[in-house]
């Protein structure tokens, strides 16, 4: 987490300069889209580095890291892809289909919650709810949102069911704005 870091606070100063700065493809937006790509690039390779280990079949669950590792490497691709102008809507929904994939993964295999989920999720959905515009992608972004739908059920559920300390990142609250989207 600590290596994603660096990209995230990277990815923040970059895109403080200007609200729109990425949405040009010359001057100054140029030169800080050209920045995010080669973040994304460095990113890719330490992805690399850092291998998930594929599990054997019979494998239910993955460890806790595992699982956030690959959350967090498409949350982070999905934010810079969403930013920079270069890339085609296909990338990016391709991204977010991601995300919500490997949080469904998670919540399937019941692992514990994270501070990350509530924004890898809000992210994910609401670039899947812009994409639902687009009349090619639609029918595969509404799939990936059921099974948002899905992820919000289960995270419900859980709260619900949960003991003293399990509930800890709960967020009821927001989930149901998720939901209302």
């Amino acid at each position: 987490m600590a290596a994603y870091s660096t990209f995230l606070s990277e990815m923040v100063t970059l895109a403080n300069v200007d609200h729109n700065v990425c949405q040009t493809n010359t001057g100054l937006g140029r030169i800080v889209g050209a920045n995010l790509v080669s973040s994304l690039e460095r990113l890719a390779e330490m992805e690399d580095v850092f291998q998930v280990h594929e599990l054997p079949e019979n494998a239910t669950t993955r460890h806790l890291y595992e699982s956030l590792q690959t959350q967090l490497y498409w949350t982070v691709r999905l934010l810079i892809k969403r930013h920079v102008y270069v890339y085609s809507p296909y990338e990016i929904i391709f991204c977010a289909q991601e995300v919500i994939n490997e949080m469904h993964k998670a919540t399937m295999q019941s692992r514990l919650p994270s501070p990350f989920d509530l924004h890898s999720l809000a992210l994910a959905s609401m670039t899947l709810l812009e994409a639902t515009v687009l009349p090619e992608h639609a029918p595969e972004c509404w799939a990936s949102l059921d099974k948002l739908e899905e992820i919000l059920e289960r995270r419900a559920k859980r709260a619900s069911d949960s003991t003293e300390f399990a509930n800890i990142f709960a967020t009821p609250e927001w989930d149901s704005k998720i939901r209302i989207f």
